[in-house]
């Protein structure tokens, strides 16, 4: 029988509105490294608008943090939204998204199939070298980190990645996707398979 009364919740809820607080958004990418939630993009706008490529963080354990503007290096990605981002070791992964802005026949705006590398020790964005077939560009799809299994000869950590909205191969206008890809994120060359 479960008791729900022995529940213990170690997270305090909290509003943080001090230091450099992100404007409210939606569809950011957002991960936890060394207790430190970041944010990276989203948007805050209307159809498109206020398309951010800033990147936020604030430490978790300190009651007293205040948000903060990571001043990070450039070139950084496009600004987006619905992007996904995993962390392995000291790096932010962050995939997709999409532009603030509609530039095609289906006035869909622009989705992007990219990977990009913040490093949170020096915050500098690199885009790393991206090997095997590409998944199609897409944003407010799910991604996840799967560890390698304690298990497996094979240690391979990768970002697991399903669905989202994009377009298929063979047309051109938006559809939902239900494909699953792997991006193996063990070495600096990823690869996709």
């Amino acid at each position: 029988m479960n008791d729900s009364s022995n529940l213990q919740v170690d997270c305090i809820p909290r509003r943080l509105r001090s230091g450099t607080t992100p404007p409210g958004r939606i569809a950011q990418a957002s991960a936890v490294y060394e207790r430190k939630l970041y944010i990276f993009g989203g948007t805050g706008g209307a159809l498109g608008s206020g398309v951010s490529n800033l990147t936020y963080s604030v430490d978790l354990d300190d009651p007293a943090a205040e948000w903060k503007l990571l001043e990070t290096s450039s070139p950084a990605p496009a600004p987006r939204s619905g992007a996904t981002a995993i962390i392995k070791g000291h790096h932010l992964n962050v995939f997709g998204g999409q532009s603030g802005s509609a530039n095609n026949k289906c006035n869909k705006r622009e989705s992007f199939g990219d990977v990009w590398r913040l490093n949170l020790k020096t915050f500098v964005w690199k885009p790393p070298q991206v090997g095997g077939m590409s998944p199609t560009p897409r944003r407010h799809h799910t991604a996840v980190r799967l560890d390698s299994s304690p298990m497996s000869s094979q240690s391979k950590e990768c970002l697991l990645l399903f669905g989202g909205e994009g377009t298929d191969r063979s047309f051109p206008c938006s559809v939902y996707l239900n494909d699953v890809w792997r991006l193996n994120i063990e070495k600096k060359i990823v690869m996709w398979d």
